[in-house]
């Protein structure tokens, strides 16, 4: 991985993506690779391969395929980051044998990708499913994207720190303060640790973040009442500590949750959502790096960091069908 750096421009970003795909390529045959999958944060034409805004990166209508294409040589595909890690995870990570699924990333936003039916929900455009920007707190802290009271502005990496810093501010006395002066300044990690001491102010930080954590989730699964609902990014790695406030307060929250209806019933308490399909992204295994011959798929995702997610020959999806189905979609749902 590298750094963004995004203040240096688009095109200084696109080149840096060349440069990590040329890296990775490297002992391989050229004529072996279908293509490169490159997943940006924002909304996203995946069609024409333009970033038509990224609030994060400040980017606007910049043609990111072309330009990677252009520096590194390989066809390149595009799509939302977050689509493209749900893809992922339908297809060889936590959402395995499921129909239906929403993937949020917790890190300097919250990308969301939504699987339903077999496949990625990308609107007219390549821009829908921006969950990060449905308002859980009407007028409340400004986002990225210019308006008020985000998910995003909560539930983020940023908007985690951001509450922190305020209460550090308050409260002087706060554990806080020494956790964030041991590595040099505040992070998700310095939090927790405080919050796993005792410490009353990093406790009423947690409590709060997964409190707008919880409103959002409860959102997502009343909308769509996936199979899975799985969390990725910095934040993750918390994991139960994470996940098991989150559950509890999930469950007066949602309607979904509470109520399910099964064919020939009516509407009973049987959803197990909470309580087992609501879980950590994990890293994927070491054998999604091993490669056979064939067509295959070097896919990155990016946010504070240009990272690799899948160098897998298992991904086969053609340019027709990719991102918006995965391969195993037209098995479960035949063409009629």
């Amino acid at each position: 991985s590298c750094p963004t750096q995004r203040e240096l421009g688009p095109e200084h970003v696109a080149r840096e993506i060349a440069g990590l795909i040329t890296a990775l390529a490297e002992g391989y045959d050229p004529q072996a690779i279908g293509g490169v999958g490159v997943g940006c944060p924002g909304i996203v034409e995946d069609h024409s391969g333009i970033v038509r805004y990224s609030a994060n990166l400040h980017w606007e209508n910049f043609d990111l395929r072309a330009a990677v294409q252009k520096y590194s040589g390989y066809t390149v595909r595009l799509a939302n980051d977050a689509n493209a890690a749900a893809l992922g995870e339908v297809v060889a990570g936590c959402a395995q044998n499921v129909d239906s699924a929403v993937i949020l990333t917790l890190g300097t936003g919250v990308g969301s990708g939504v699987v339903l039916n077999g496949k990625i929900l990308t609107g007219c455009t390549g821009g829908a499913a921006e969950l990060g920007h449905m308002v859980v707190e009407d007028g409340g802290a400004p986002c990225a994207c210019g308006r008020k009271g985000c998910f995003e502005a909560y539930a983020s990496a940023t908007g985690l720190i951001r509450m922190a810093k305020e209460a550090m501010a308050q409260h002087p006395e706060s554990l806080l303060h020494a956790t964030a002066a041991e590595v040099g300044d505040v992070n998700g990690q310095t939090i927790f640790r405080a919050k796993e001491q005792g410490d009353p102010t990093a406790v009423a930080v947690v409590e709060r973040y997964i409190h707008y954590l919880s409103v959002g989730i409860a959102n997502v699964i009343n909308c769509f009442f996936p199979e899975v609902v799985a969390l990725s990014g910095g934040i993750a790695n918390q994991g139960e500590a994470l996940l098991a406030i989150s559950i509890c307060r999930l469950t007066p929250a949602s309607s979904a949750v509470r109520w399910a209806t099964t064919p020939g019933s009516s509407a009973r308490p049987c959803c197990p959502l909470p309580y087992d399909r609501i879980i950590i992204c994990q890293k994927p295994p070491r054998s999604c790096f091993t490669t056979r011959p064939g067509r295959f798929f070097v896919c990155f995702y990016f946010r504070p960091k240009i990272v690799w997610a899948f160098f897998c020959s298992r991904v086969t999806c053609s340019s027709a069908s990719w991102p918006r189905q995965h391969p195993k979609a037209a098995e479960r749902h035949p063409p009629t």
